[in-house]
């Protein structure tokens, strides 16, 4: 469809996405006929990662770097943009995620190149850490627990950090929650697979192919599937 990474569908119908160079790129979509219906314009630029909430308010980090001290930004749909905590600026790396009541944000922090789960209160309410070591965390519907990629596999973890996350025989990468809560989907050795949160949790392969496939993400919905892929070269 694009040249660019970290597709998200948006309610307004508009693919959003970042290219190479760390642009923020949104193009109509028709979500019917799986095409773009439009010309694609360009958001912001200097963004490394981008989460959108469900009342359509965008989540991102603002640097176009990949090291050093970087902070949280509300972005609103007329395109202003506001500090999430002025004073509270870490070395981010990864996606942020939004609960679904907006009022936290998941994010990993990579102090000395050890990637941690912490969650941030919203606006400018403090930070804690949720796990010692993990990446892409993503909120369940009951806007209490994480789920997330730790070193033993997929692992769940209370968000306030009150217990140890409990991890399971899943292995994988860059993962997405359905909105129900019901359905996982994780990117493992360059294909897209998926797995029930509950009962019959056996993986089930959506896209396999000698390309490597990568950052899946559902749409609200649940009836789609964007996802990063190298098919193309790029």
């Amino acid at each position: 469809l694009v040249r660019g990474v970290a597709g998200i569908y948006a309610a307004s119908g508009h693919l959003l996405y970042l290219t190479r160079d760390a642009t923020l790129m949104a193009v109509p979509f028709d979500a019917d006929r799986l095409e773009l219906a439009g010309d694609a314009i360009v958001l912001e630029a200097g963004v490394s990662n981008v989460s959108l909430s469900r009342n359509g308010v965008l989540l991102y980090i603002a640097s176009g770097t990949l090291t050093g001290l970087r902070e949280l930004v509300w972005v609103a749909s007329s395109g202003a943009i506001t500090p999430v905590d002025p004073a509270w600026r870490a070395a981010l790396s990864g996606v942020p995620r939004l609960s679904p009541d907006a009022s936290q944000v998941a994010v990993v922090v990579a102090p000395d190149d050890v990637q941690q789960v912490w969650v941030k209160q919203m606006d400018r309410g403090p930070a804690s850490r949720a796990a010692d070591a993990g990446q892409d965390p993503v909120w369940l519907p009951d806007g209490n627990t994480l789920l997330f990629l730790s070193p033993d596999g997929l692992a769940r973890v209370p968000a306030d950090g009150s217990r140890l996350p409990v991890a399971s025989r899943v292995r994988g990468r860059f993962v997405d929650l359905s909105r129900d809560g019901k359905w996982i989907v994780v990117s493992r050795e360059g294909d897209i697979a998926a797995m029930r949160t509950e009962g019959d949790t056996a993986l089930r392969v959506l896209v396999e192919d000698p390309a490597s496939q990568i950052l899946p993400a559902l749409s609200p919905d649940g009836r789609w599937m964007a996802y990063a892929s190298d098919e193309t070269g790029v």
